[in-house]
């Protein structure tokens, strides 16, 4: 790989903080893992001391491989990960320490955790709304630092002050075609510190997490500083990638472990697409500038564009933010690549009808073994597009028809047949699970039905100490589990001890 004069500044500073704004296409993985390799060959940190943060799983790998390939063994050392994979690993260690913490926590993803929410959502509020506000108080709550063993009260306050002071991004979520359902928004200001109470109380009862109390426990735990400075020092250089997504309590968490250390952000004003959940960039790279004193470096050359497709990119960024461009860029970007590529054509069609027609006759005249994709907006967009494609499809003798596929509609963990293989193994690993132990046994089991299940989960059933997994149990089905006592009673064989007496 060629380096250029930019990226070999980050590879050789060792001493300075740095603020990097690469955007895509600029090299910025190959850079950070030579400059990663750089640290541990030149002697300047071990790979155990050395962090490395992403935010998605699929820029984790890439980035191990790749400095795998340049350090070899040694970078197993090297601690890559992503943000919320990093604050698990944190809850797991500091669990062995902490006996009010368990070691056998799951996390649940969205879909898991609305089957624990239901019950408490608001009955025209979305799903997606109701979770996006119970993610909401559990942040703020962490942000407003109210950490005391009154949960439900806890809660109580963080709406209170945030009614006060985030109105209009509660309506936000309480929208719905433009209306703000105000009977459901009542509701939830009066009684929403209860529902996300028992909603966290049902995670507890199966051992779980969701997303957002990663972030959170981890930032209640470094409250302590015992514990934050046990976490701070175990690094001594940290690198955070795609710094633009970062929510401020995500930001709150990392700041405490950067005191002392040597840090580099690296991100993108334009590509951020959390700003909806939370993401501040502007804010965020600003009061780093200002509190850490980074050394600023700003990737201008992009290797994979070509001269067309970037200039185009670039020209509708300095179009719609043309003072922001102006005051980051201090010359303009630039194509790496002397290939000028063909032009951008820009189609206006009427309706979605002859908009979808045009598409799929433009791709019938590619190469039936041409990989093709259609980016769109929104999922609803993909979906009207593809009965569109259908339609013209069944119009075509079947050797000239094409195959398309929305890739929505196939997230791998997210199909009914692989949610029930991970149930298994979720259950295995923790037998605490019931949110697994259901859908085993309303899929596999025949006989039980909703109507069991809930007798089973009722509070009477709870109140005797008795959970639906414990029903799992095998044990208990291969003899009766009080069958020794009730044969000790009739023969009279049964001791009594008065314990607190003796």
């Amino acid at each position: 790989m060629l380096i250029n004069r930019e990226q070999q500044r980050v590879i050789d500073e060792v001493e300075q903080n740095i603020l990097l704004l690469a955007s895509a296409g600029t090299g910025k993985t190959n850079t950070l893992a030579y400059r990663v390799a750089h640290l541990i060959e030149g002697g300047y940190a071990k790979a155990e001391n050395i962090l490395c943060m992403t935010f998605t799983n699929k820029a984790a790998n890439e980035m191990k491989d790749r400095i795998q390939s340049l350090v070899g063994s040694p970078a197993k050392a090297v601690e890559v990960s992503t943000f919320h994979s990093f604050c698990f690993f944190v809850l797991q260690q500091e669990g062995k320490r902490n006996e009010t913490l368990y070691t056998d926590v799951t996390i649940f993803d969205e879909e898991d955790c609305k089957e624990l929410s239901e019950p408490y959502r608001p009955g025209k509020l979305r799903e997606m709304s109701f979770a996006n506000i119970i993610g909401m108080v559990k942040e703020y709550r962490s942000l407003y630092g109210f950490y005391s063993d009154d949960l439900v009260g806890d809660y109580k306050r963080t709406i209170e002050r945030l009614q006060k002071e985030q109105r209009p991004a509660i309506e936000q979520q309480f929208s719905s075609f433009g209306n703000v359902l105000y009977s459901e928004l009542h509701d939830f200001l009066n009684h929403g510190h209860e529902w996300i109470a028992a909603y966290d109380e049902s995670l507890a009862s199966v051992h779980g997490l969701d997303f957002t109390d990663l972030i959170c426990g981890v930032h209640r735990l470094f409250q302590d500083p015992v514990v934050r400075e046990r976490w701070r020092s175990r690094y001594s250089y940290i690198s955070v990638d795609e710094m633009q997504d970062t929510g401020v309590l995500e930001y709150k968490v990392l700041e405490m472990l950067w005191e002392g250390n040597h840090v580099l952000l690296c991100g993108d004003y334009f590509q951020t697409i959390y700003e909806w959940r939370g993401s501040d960039p502007f804010r965020l790279l600003k009061q780093f500038d200002a509190d850490f004193k980074p050394l600023k470096i700003i990737f201008y050359e992009n290797y994979r564009s070509n001269w067309t497709l970037f200039t185009m990119a670039f020209k509708t960024l300095q179009n719609m933010f043309p003072d922001l461009v102006g005051s980051i860029y201090s010359e303009l970007p630039r194509a790496n690549s002397e290939r000028k590529g063909k032009p951008v054509l820009i189609k206006g069609c009427k309706n979605s009808y002859l908009e979808g027609r045009y598409i799929y006759e433009a791709i019938c005249t590619l190469p039936k073994d041409a990989n093709i994709g259609v980016l769109v907006r929104d999922n609803k967009k993909a979906q009207r597009l593809s009965d569109s494609f259908e339609r013209l499809n069944n119009e075509k003798p079947e050797d000239e028809r094409r195959h398309f596929m929305i890739i929505d509609e196939f997230k791998f963990f997210r199909r009914q047949e692989i949610k029930d293989v991970m149930a298994y193994f979720k259950l295995l690993m923790n037998p605490n699970d019931s949110v697994s132990a259901k859908r085993i046994i309303k899929r596999y089991v025949a006989g039980i039905g909703d109507a069991r299940i809930a007798a089973i989960e009722s509070p009477e059933t709870r109140q005797v100490g008795l959970k639906l997994t414990d029903f799992m149990d095998m044990p208990i089905f291969e003899a009766e589990p009080y069958a020794k006592l009730v044969s000790g009673l009739e023969h009279h064989e049964v001791v009594v001890y008065d314990v607190e007496s003796t």
